[in-house]
């Protein structure tokens, strides 16, 4: 099993690490990120040893390979976990033998490699190299507070020296929250970052596209003018419009050449009118040209694509504005646009070292670049691009090996849109390195921070346990010493110290040692017996019966275990005080203890309840004999405080071996026939059997699957009608609870209604079913002026909030309160009288109806009756069901209903189930009924019929 539990432990391990590894924190584009997988690494080294962790190390190296492809930090990885192992191995702390590892040589190490043989930037290497460190130094102190918790709060097989606690608690509160602050402080400096990347990129993208815009726009106007003079001279002006077409192009040096076409698209005007290569080019036609295509059929301006004019050699763009008269398209205006000023806006805002602008037309062809790489009309190339957080986008030109190295040429990335009419597009490039470099130096003395930290908590660490682990181990000692002799009285002799609080620590465990000395007898006795009736205890009473069970296995008898509860002595304790109710049991603890032998045990086993070992038992008529005795010691009263109080027990008996094999089993079914013998009527005995147990299991089903019902929705509510007796008109409902569980089937309320209450549940249950009934009133107390009645549990009832849940469920469901009735047992109104009935009133007060419940069957309600602010009082079916045949039950009733009328209360009978007890309650003038015989508790739908068919509606 151990070597299961060490490969289960290994597996588990290993996957953390991996996950551990996976879960990173990255910094600067995850170009730096921390991992964690070494966490678990040291964890396996601590707990499993050196040659599991050893596997656990290889995989991880492995896995680091994988997701970062650098050889070296794979190797770096692996020869840390073989160095702090020899070291550990030595004696040395874990965490100093990881910090020694780094500063003595695996920083220098992975410097050279990265640097010399990757070829990776000095500044770069060296941060690489320092944040490894640190991950090392955080991972491996992490583990160390791992493994202490470990062992000290769950294994707890092992001792967790003091002095190892102290190193590790001064080292994580050195380093750990420096450490996460260096990661905030980069997470913030990487987002300003980003927020002034972002700024600047759209400052000058909408700069320089203003600019552009702005110089494109006044050329525009100069060929829409243009083809004005069209418009108004007409084409047979060839003379004017030349001359026009001089005058623009003369005006406006940026034009190359201009001229004006027919709706044909031939040149009707043109300057200059030889081109440099000596063609005269008036009358030349330009159809093919797709601008003038595209012109003649949408009667709109365009802007060419660019191009290199034969004669210009430079970046050049055509705009063409048509010239429409009456809705006809007469010809157009033609000007070239040497690009050369646009070379000049963009160089203008990319005077800050890193920012590159380009200006691309719809094909990604270069127009001009402030990038010395790319030369007009060649083809640009994006590179990799990679979204980042905020609408970033990074550039990286060229695949590497390593990612921190991709980011050195890498660049933030900007494209925009010029206009829907001009199809070129503006890319603004920001240069990602000095912002590498200054997040770099940054990480560079955070880390060096770190280590030099780290430094001073070790000396720190190693002064205080100097000073304080000394004394305390010498007092560990002493008094080890002391508790492993302590019934010798040993000679108490501690360790002195300077130390205020550890001497102070010394003084009290002086006097304690003194005390438990002198205690100790006294504390034997204690352990074994009840102060207060000086009667065995739980502990010393199992002891007995085992020792009874022992004998009765060797000679062949029987062992009888009586539990013995007292009857109403909760009821004794509430009225007359617990003091009182001590004097007694210290009574019936002395008259049990006179009729047993001595052989005989009697223990109390808890607040009222003692039990009896009877060992060596020939015939179950002894033990019948001993129990009548046991009965007969109750029927002369005991004294309280000059009064004579009168008791009674109920007894549960199970036999040795008949009904149990250990002593749990034995008090538990014994137990479980007291209840028994106290539901036949109290001051009795019974015998444990089988179908207790069974009725023990099925309660067990019942509280189990409570918890589910209540999951499940499978509680709901069933309405019984309530008539008028004299009438017979439906005048409300009670709400009753209900429960159909799929594999119980239907259980009878009287089944788990109470376990509710035991269980805890009825006050959230209650709260649920009275929103029901205040919705289901609000409903049908409008439409058909019908109320409803509902039961309140007495934990609901002496609930501190009741009143503050009514009020607030009055006002979300709208209820009006006068179609509601509140159903409270006498059970609920003992337990405070004068809270209930204040209660009570603030209920009235609100506009409820009343009723008490189950009349008649209580002990204190013609006292408070005069007291209670009530409307209904309803007779217990207890009376009803033998109204009929029972001429004391027919008095009964029939004076709760005179006392009722008297009052000017109304009576409400229940369980009516025939004809005969309707006309008995209608002779004796009981005004509402409900049961069977008037109808069934059924579910809404039929209720709902129920109330159409009888109301009319």
């Amino acid at each position: 099993m151990k070597e299961r539990g060490r490969l289960a432990g290994l597996l588990a391990l290993t996957a953390l690490g991996i996950g551990g590894n996976y879960l990173s924190i990255p910094l600067f584009f995850e170009s730096v990120d921390f991992v964690f997988g070494g966490i678990f690494l040291y964890v396996a080294l601590e707990l499993l040893g050196v040659t599991l962790a050893s596997l656990i190390a290889v995989a991880l190296s492995l896995h680091l390979l994988m997701i970062w492809g650098n050889l070296w930090y794979s190797a770096i990885f692996l020869l840390e976990f073989i160095v702090v192992s020899m070291l550990r191995r030595r004696g040395y702390n874990i965490i100093i033998s990881d910090w020694l590892f780094w500063i003595a040589l695996g920083i220098a190490l992975l410097y050279l490699a990265l640097s010399q043989i990757v070829g990776i930037e000095p500044k770069t290497s060296l941060t690489l190299s320092l944040k490894l460190a640190v991950n090392g130094l955080i991972n491996v102190t992490i583990a160390s507070l791992v493994v202490l918790v470990f062992k000290g709060l769950i294994q707890r097989e092992e001792k967790v020296p003091f002095r190892q606690v102290v190193f590790v608690s001064l080292v994580i509160v050195a380093t750990v929250p420096l450490f996460v602050k260096v990661i905030y402080d980069s997470k913030q400096e990487e987002k300003r970052m980003f927020t002034t990347i972002k700024q600047d990129m759209e400052t000058i993208t909408q700069a320089v596209k203003h600019q552009i815009l702005y110089w494109l726009d006044i050329h525009f106007r100069a060929v829409e003018e243009l083809a004005n003079r069209l418009v108004i001279w007409g084409p047979e002006n060839r003379d004017q419009l030349q001359k026009d077409t001089e005058a623009i192009r003369r005006a406006f040096k940026e034009f190359h050449a201009c001229y004006i076409a027919d709706k044909e698209a031939t040149a009707i005007t043109f300057y200059p009118e030889i081109n440099p290569q000596g063609k005269y080019m008036i009358g030349t036609n330009f159809s093919y040209r797709p601008y003038y295509k595209k012109m003649k059929k949408t009667f709109r301006h365009v802007f060419t694509k660019v191009f290199v004019a034969k004669f210009a050699l430079r970046p050049v763009v055509g705009i063409s504005v048509p010239a429409v008269k009456g809705g006809e398209f007469i010809g157009y205006a033609y000007c070239g646009l040497n690009l050369e000023h646009a070379r000049k806006i963009i160089e203008e805002f990319s005077i800050k070292e890193g920012v590159f602008i380009t200006l691309l037309d719809f094909n990604r062809m270069v127009i001009t670049s402030t990038r010395q790489d790319l030369s007009p009309m060649g083809v640009f190339e994006t590179g990799d691009l990679k979204h980042l957080g905020g609408g970033l986008v990074l550039s990286v030109k060229e695949k590497k090996m390593y990612k921190v190295s991709e980011f050195e040429d890498a660049h933030f990335y900007r494209e925009e849109k010029l206009r829907s009419d001009i199809p070129w597009s503006i890319v603004t490039e920001i240069s990602i390195k000095p912002y590498k470099e200054a997040m770099f130096a940054n990480l560079i003395n955070h880390f060096f921070s770190i280590y030099i930290l780290a430094l001073f908590s070790f000396a720190f660490a190693r002064g205080i346990g100097s000073m304080v682990y000394t004394p305390i181990a010498k007092l560990a000692g002493t008094v080890t010493s002391i508790a492993r002799n302590i019934e010798k009285k040993p000679r108490i002799t501690l360790p002195e110290t300077n130390i205020l609080d550890l001497a102070l620590l010394t003084q009290s465990f002086e006097e304690l040692a003194n005390k438990t000395i002198s205690y100790t007898e006294e504390l034997k006795k204690m352990a074994y017996y009840d102060p207060l009736t000086n009667l065995p205890n739980r502990v010393l009473l199992r002891d007995r019966i085992e020792n009874a069970i022992a004998f009765s296995r060797r000679e062949g008898k029987k062992v009888a275990i009586l539990f013995i509860d007292l009857d109403y002595f909760k009821t004794i304790n509430d009225t007359l005080g617990h003091d009182v109710g001590d004097r007694i049991l210290v009574q019936v603890a002395r008259r049990l203890s006179s009729i047993f032998r001595d052989t005989d045990t009697v223990a109390r086993f808890g607040g009222d309840e003692f039990v009896a070992v009877i060992p060596n038992v020939n015939d179950v008529g002894e033990v019948i004999a001993l129990a009548d005795r046991v009965l007969k010691l109750f029927e002369t009263s005991f004294d309280a405080n000059d009064e004579e109080v009168y008791l009674s027990a109920s007894m549960g008996i199970a036999l040795f071996p008949d009904n149990g094999p250990d002593p749990t089993t034995l008090i538990k079914n014994a137990d479980m026939a007291m209840y028994k013998a106290k539901e036949e009527g109290k001051n009795n005995f019974a015998f444990f059997n089988e179908e207790m147990n069974q009725q023990a299991i099925e309660v067990l089903q019942i509280k189990s699957k409570l918890h589910r019902a209540i999951e499940r929705d499978e509680l709901s509510l069933h309405y019984q009608p309530i008539y008028t007796i004299d009438t017979n008109e439906l005048i409300g409902f009670e709400a009753l609870l209900r429960w159909d569980n799929p594999e119980l089937g239907t259980v009878d309320p009287g089944k788990f209604i109470n376990y509710l209450e035991e269980l805890g549940l009825i006050r959230d249950v209650g709260e649920s079913v009275l929103r029901e009934v205040f919705e289901r009133a609000k409903d049908w107390g409008d439409r058909y002026k019908v109320f409803l009645s509902v039961n309140i549990s007495p934990k609901q009832f002496v609930d501190r909030r009741f009143l503050e849940k009514v009020g607030r469920l009055i006002k979300e469901t709208g209820v009006n309160p006068a179609y509601v009735t509140l159903e409270i047992t006498e059970t609920s109104l003992m337990y405070n009288p004068d809270e209930s009935a204040n209660v009570l009133k603030k209920l009235k007060v609100q506009g409820f109806n009343i009723a008490l419940d189950d009349f008649g069957t209580g002990y204190s309600s013609l006292a408070y009756l005069r007291r209670l602010p009530i409307d209904i009082i309803k007779i217990d079916i207890s009376f009803t069901k033998s109204i009929v045949s029972s001429d004391v039950d027919r008095a009964i009733v029939s004076s709760i209903v005179n006392l009722s009328t008297s009052l000017g209360l109304h009576t409400l009978a229940e369980g009516v189930e025939r004809r005969a007890q309707m006309d008995v309650l209608k002779g004796l003038g009981c005004d509402w009924a409900q049961g069977y015989f008037l109808g069934k508790p059924t579910d809404i739908e039929e209720a709902e019929l129920l109330l159409t068919k009888e109301k009319g509606l």
